[in-house]
């Protein structure tokens, strides 16, 4: 898919990891999910939370789109201007305080913590930091949901006397994670609808979603979405074979 030049307009976290996910913008446009942005933003917008923060869970199976999502919500305008901080950090399999409260003082700190390994200290330097500012807080591929104290003591910043309705959107594979930590109805995304399906492979196979197939190329094209079953990254990897076929 074409590649952004949108840059952070914030820190990026140390973490020499070149897995990490980022808060980057790396899609210009994402098929089948306007309604879905839509929503978040509104519930951004309208939605106050009387516990001091709102969990809001985007679920789906790998490659549909969830961290895509995240971060059309996390660099839009209207997103931007709700919030006095915003926070992006990939979570992964390996639930960590320690390492996620340190990054998330790389974005709301100019000071560096790396030499701070006390996860209470750690905590409380957070605390200062974010108290009575609003703060966009995306917990990208939540894995972990094993053990509520860890959950709430990572979180115990966001939701301290001093918060100021913090909203917090975190995208998982595993439905009963986002049942159990959201604080409202989780935001299910399925395979793509067939005509936007069709449009995001013909941007990844040929460039341009208006792109006029000759049509042996489209007898192929065709067979290959049929078996991809709505599947985005699914979409870009075949889209990729195909394309480097063509050339």
């Amino acid at each position: 898919l074409p590649i952004s030049a949108a840059t952070p307009n914030h820190r990026q976290s140390t973490t020499p990891d070149p897995c990490r996910r980022t808060s980057s913008l790396i899609q210009r446009k994402m098929y089948g999910r306007a309604a879905k942005k839509k929503f978040i933003i509104n519930l951004i917008r309208e939605h106050k939370s009387a516990a001091g923060v709102t969990v809001v869970p985007i679920v789906g199976i790998g490659g549909v789109g969830k961290t895509a999502l995240a971060q059309l919500v996390y660099n839009d305008p209207a997103v931007e201007n709700q919030f006095d901080l915003r926070i992006w950090i990939w979570v992964s399999n390996m639930f960590d305080e320690v390492r996620l409260t340190r990054e998330m003082l790389d974005f709301v700190s100019e000071e560096t913590h790396q030499g701070l390994c006390s996860f209470a200290k750690l905590q409380e330097v957070l605390k200062t930091n974010i108290k009575s500012k609003r703060v966009l807080l995306v917990l990208d591929d939540v894995w972990d949901d094993r053990n509520d104290s860890r959950w709430d003591q990572l979180l115990a910043p966001f939701m301290s006397e001093n918060s100021n309705n913090n909203l917090i959107l975190m995208t998982t594979r595993k439905p009963y994670v986002a049942k159990r930590r959201g604080t409202v109805e989780p935001i299910k995304l399925g395979a793509l609808e067939k005509q936007d399906f069709w449009l995001l492979f013909k941007v990844c196979a040929f460039g341009d979603e208006n792109y006029e197939e000759k049509e042996s190329l489209s007898d192929i094209a065709h067979k290959m979405t049929q078996k991809l079953k709505g599947n985005p990254l699914a979409a870009q990897t075949a889209g990729a074979l195909l394309r480097e076929h063509l050339t």
